[in-house]
């Protein structure tokens, strides 16, 4: 959590300036909304001058694990201990753990976070062996103003109410630490109507196992205000069973990356990833325009024994601009046959 740590001399400064003049002192000691953030990275009596000085102010709250030795882990709890105390005030939460020290917040935190508008989730050294999900049930009791959300391979329960009614997500995973699974993707979609932006990118360049995938849905999720989706995966079933699976009429972003260590994956998937596409490709306005220059080209090196699906649609005024672009094993196809 790099920007945590570049945070610092901003406590500095709001004290150096208060000591430039009695005028100065007035307005930067006296002006809670300079006061609204706290972090791992200031020591224990500057979080205690902060938390004065910001009355009642929203908090924005920055851990970070590197900061703790985790042979005493009660050093690793003061921070959030003292800062929990103010929940009620954190309006946006920030957490790096490591998988020596992800145990550890659920305990420490509280049950609720009532006011908690945005949360950032990320975990380090995910190679290691780490807890399960159901160690990782943070804010039990739910975040009811949860608008914005952010996890990066952090190992939370795909059912937990965090995932519900929200306006951002955004969903890195890489490494070998399972990641969700399209059936939970699509309850996680569905539990978020009024989904503006999201994003699910999983890093890691290899298949996903076969117990991380569902196929296509019946029931289709609509999402009338999204405007940006992102979606980049391993495996053919699941990209394409995700994108079958939601409805985007408002859509304005549309950007797909399919990644597999198959080599030959498009002479066996392409039809089925057609068959996810255009169901979602007729949501947008003017489809008909659209489908008739759509033009998928494969290419691929032998090199390296990876194949990509990207796919970038823009969408301004009508379908303006389109751009759509697929690399595989060397070949160029046209989808659909243009008359």
């Amino acid at each position: 959590m790099d920007d945590a740590a570049d945070e610092g001399p901003h406590l500095h400064h709001c004290i150096e300036l208060g000591l430039v003049s009695k005028a100065w002192s007035k307005i930067i000691f006296e002006t809670p909304l300079l006061w609204t953030q706290i972090s791992s990275s200031y020591s224990e009596r500057q979080n205690r001058v902060v938390i004065m000085k910001s009355k009642e102010s929203p908090l924005r709250v920055l851990y970070d694990d590197c900061h703790y030795n985790y042979e005493q882990d009660e050093d690793a709890g003061v921070f959030i201990k003292s800062s929990s105390r103010e929940v009620h005030r954190w309006r946006s939460a920030e957490f790096y753990v490591i998988d020596r020290g992800i145990s550890l917040l659920p305990d420490l935190l509280p049950a609720s976070a009532p006011r908690l508008e945005e949360l950032i989730l990320r975990c380090g050294n995910h190679q290691e062996v780490s807890p399960g999900p159901e160690c990782m049930d943070i804010f039990r009791e739910g975040a009811d103003c949860l608008r914005h959300v952010t996890i990066s391979t952090f190992p939370i329960p795909w059912s937990s109410r965090l995932l519900s009614g929200l306006e951002t997500l955004n969903i890195c995973w890489q490494g070998d630490l399972p990641g969700p699974s399209a059936s939970q993707i699509t309850d996680i979609l569905r539990r978020c109507p009024g989904l503006r932006n999201f994003e699910f990118r999983q890093s890691a360049y290899q298949d996903t196992p076969a117990s991380g995938t569902s196929p296509p849905l019946a029931e289709v999720v609509h999402l009338p205000a999204l405007t940006c989706f992102r979606l980049e995966h391993s495996n053919a079933e699941m990209f394409s069973s995700i994108i079958s699976s939601v409805s985007i009429p408002a859509c304005s972003k549309f950007h797909l990356r399919c990644c597999s260590s198959t080599y030959n994956i498009f002479s066996s998937k392409i039809s089925h990833l057609k068959a996810a596409l255009l169901p979602t490709l007729q949501t947008f306005p003017d489809v008909e325009l659209i489908l008739s220059h759509l033009t998928l080209q494969l290419r691929g090196s032998n090199d390296q024994n990876d194949s990509y699906i990207d796919i970038l649609l823009f969408h301004e005024s009508a379908w303006e601009n389109l751009a759509c672009l697929i690399e595989s094993n060397g070949t160029t196809v046209t989808w659909p046959p243009i008359n």
